[in-house]
C-alpha cells in the first residue's frame, strides 16, 4: 500500500512510495528516449507517478489504502495498441538493466532533484487547496475515531525518503 503519513502508514509504505516516485522519476527520460525519439512510436510519450485508492468497507481494515503506480501514455499513429503495449513492456524489461548498471552518482542526482521537486512550494492557492480538501475526504472518517492526526506533512516525510533509498532498494521495488 501507498504512504499516508507518518502515523498512519508503516515504515515499509513510506520506503515502498519513495521508490515509485524515485523509480518513475528515472524512467521517464529514457522511456521518452527510447519510445519517442528512437522508435518515433508516437508524438506523445510520457510516464508520471499517480496514486489510486481502493476502498474497503469492512470495519476492521483501513476505509482507503492509496496504490502507488507509474502510468504510461504513447499517443500512436503508426502502431496498435498492441504493438505499443508490447514495446512499452520491452522497454520496462530493459530498464531494469540500466537501474543496475547506473553510477551510484547518478542515482543519488536523481533522488535530489526528486526531493527539490517534492518540496518545491506549491503555486496556486487553488491547486493547494484541492490538495487538501482531497486529502481531508481521503482520511478524516478513518481517523475520526481515532487519536492520529491529519497527515498534512506527508510529501516532506517522503522527501526525506527519497534520499536514502539505495540502488537495491531500487531494484527490489522494480521486481
Amino acid at each position: 500500500p501507498g504512504f499516508k503519513g507518518d502515523q498512519i502508514s508503516s515504515s515499509d509504505s513510506l520506503k515502498s512510495s519513495a521508490c515509485i516516485r524515485l523509480l518513475c522519476h528515472m524512467l521517464r527520460e529514457p522511456l521518452f528516449n527510447e519510445l519517442r525519439t528512437k522508435q518515433q512510436l508516437g508524438y506523445i510519450v510520457q510516464a508520471y507517478f499517480d496514486k489510486g485508492y481502493s476502498v474497503h468497507p469492512h470495519p476492521e481494515a483501513p476505509m482507503t489504502t492509496p496504490v502507488d503506480l507509474i502510468a504510461i501514455n504513447v499517443l500512436s499513429r503508426k502502431l496498435s495498441p498492441p504493438e505499443v503495449a508490447e514495446r512499452v513492456d520491452e522497454f520496462l524489461v530493459s530498464f531494469r538493466t540500466i537501474l543496475e548498471t547506473m553510477p551510484a552518482s547518478e542515482i543519488t542526482d536523481h533522488a535530489d532533484s526528486l526531493s527539490q521537486k517534492l518540496l518545491k512550494p506549491i503555486q496556486s492557492l487553488s491547486s493547494e487547496a484541492s490538495m487538501q480538501f482531497r486529502r481531508i475526504q481521503l482520511y478524516c472518517p478513518e481517523l475520526v475515531s481515532t487519536t492520529d492526526l491529519m497527515p498534512w506533512d506527508s510529501v516532506q516525510s517522503v522527501a526525506r525518503a527519497v534520499s536514502g533509498i539505495t540502488r537495491q532498494d531500487l531494484l527490489s521495488a522494480w521486481d
